[in-house]
């Protein structure tokens, strides 16, 4: 029987986890059903909080999740900045926050707006749906699959001081960062917009940076053991990567 006790701590994360996860499901279940409307769950937010309240409520979802990653150097840290960064970038276009105006406007602000009779000033740089709907439906079931490798990874590693290499880790070394690529490549196809779409290459890059350096430091530190476990099994995608 085990008689292993939670702390706190993980009592909270557990749950914090599970609201996350639940919550984008909750924001966007039109998605996931194929149904081509603005979610009922952000209208609601819209009418009651204001765009503002919708930015806010969706970027927490998941930079909180960055709770689950353990960063501790200085690199990590960096790469937590900038999905935070490409988090924000992200809603702030997609919920009509025109960020790339405010940014680039006293250099370029002339190009960037067009005047059109009877409707106004138009942002020329509009954020697009790459694969039309279908993408915005892959996209929010890739976003999904990512948040629950990186809760589930969390799950099977933070407080473990042994070399972990059952479940997600049998079959992928990296089932974190996997989750990671995964959420930002689901929204490229669900909202794409400039800033974003420069951000995400070095996100990618910073993600197999991380995922290199790691393994030097696990090879340090199991020697042999790792070495065994890093033949064996895949970095990124089971039996392909």
């Amino acid at each position: 029987m085990n008689n292993e006790k939670f702390s706190l701590k993980e009592i909270i994360y557990y749950v914090l986890g599970v609201i996350l996860v639940s919550g984008f499901v909750f924001l966007y279940w039109t998605r996931f059903v194929n149904k081509s409307q603005i979610p009922p769950l952000i209208l609601q937010l819209n009418f009651s909080w204001g765009r503002n309240g919708v930015f806010v409520v969706n970027s927490l979802v998941f930079i909180l999740f960055l709770l689950f990653l353990p960063y501790r150097k200085k690199l990590e840290w960096r790469s937590k900045g900038l999905f935070s960064a490409f988090i924000l970038a992200l809603f702030a276009e997609m919920f009509g926050i025109p960020l790339l105006i405010y940014i680039l406007s006293p250099i370029f602000g002339y190009f960037l707006t067009i005047n059109i009779p009877f409707i106004g000033s138009v942002y020329l740089l509009k954020q697009f749906f790459p694969l039309g709907w279908p993408g915005v439906v892959v996209g929010s079931y890739m976003t999904l699959i990512g948040m629950i490798l990186v809760f589930i990874g969390w799950v099977k590693i933070h407080k473990s001081n042994m070399l972990v290499t059952d479940g997600l880790y049998k079959y992928i070394r990296h089932p974190q960062y996997t989750g990671l690529i995964l959420i930002i490549t689901g929204w490229m196809l669900h909202w794409s917009n400039p800033l974003t779409i420069i951000m995400f290459p070095i996100l990618l890059i910073l993600y197999f940076v991380l995922s290199k350096k790691e393994e030097k430091e696990l090879i340090n530190e199991f020697g042999e053991e790792y070495l065994e476990y890093k033949k064996r099994t895949k970095m990124y995608i089971p039996f392909v990567l």
